[in-house]
């Protein structure tokens, strides 16, 4: 371990890693919550722009399909630049 590498490391402190911690939980959340805000919505959508369920639905099916690409684009990410430095 080099000597810069392990002077990185001895500058993490405790509330650090919290904040660390409540950053990747809260972003890990976003995603969910964004997919159950869209779903409540789909009815009001449906109604106000004088839609069928099945031009609406595909509101839903885009977040859905939209995280499964997002997701192994940052595993790819995080391989290629390192965990530390994609965020």
């Amino acid at each position: 371990m080099s000597h810069a590498h392990s002077a990185n490391l001895s500058n993490e402190t405790p509330a650090n890693r919290s904040l660390i911690t409540v950053s990747v939980v809260l972003s890990n959340n976003m995603q969910p919550l964004d997919t159950t805000i869209a779903n409540v919505a789909l009815p009001h959508m449906q109604g106000s722009m004088g839609a069928t369920q099945v031009p609406i639905s595909w509101v839903l099916t885009s977040y859905i399909a939209t995280a499964a690409i997002i997701m192994p684009l940052t595993v790819f990410l995080s391989a290629r630049f390192g965990r530390k430095r994609l965020f």
